[in-house]
């Protein structure tokens, strides 16, 4: 689990720092107006998507006191991580929830290929998961 943990944070992470950049006016013909106007559309669902990321990753980083002290954090410096199946089969719950938000309301294809790739990986992570749940006490000796 300390894998996709370190996955997840390294998606999020590169979704929430991508640079903000101002669009540049210069003169267009009438067809390219058109297509900033949907160019600028995607900005801004990705824009909102990576916020959302943003949410969810501070959201996932509460979960794992282990996490944020490995992070330099010390928002609950005074614990630890609960390793119990029932806490992994909450934190896979919520990530199943956060799966159905995403896929309820963000427009995939408005989203440019940089925030598409951290849908598809948000959903995958999930995927992968919940498939491996069945394998979780299947240790190697």
């Amino acid at each position: 689990m300390s894998n996709c943990l370190k996955t997840f944070g390294i998606i999020v992470l590169l979704a929430a720092c991508q640079p903000e950049s101002e669009p540049t006016k210069t003169p267009q013909p009438a067809s390219a107006s058109a297509q900033t106007t949907a160019t600028e559309d995607s900005v801004s669902e990705s824009e909102r998507l990576n916020e959302w990321f943003a949410v969810k990753f501070e959201e996932r980083l509460q979960m794992s006191p282990s996490w944020l002290t490995r992070l330099g954090r010390k928002d609950r410096y005074d614990e630890y991580d609960e390793q119990t199946e029932a806490e992994a089969d909450r934190q896979l719950a919520w990530h199943g929830e956060t799966v159905a938000e995403l896929r309820s309301q963000f427009a995939y294809d408005a989203l440019d290929a940089e925030t598409q790739t951290s849908y598809d990986l948000w959903i995958y992570q999930y995927e992968r998961a919940l498939e491996g749940r069945e394998f979780r006490r299947s240790n190697y000796i």
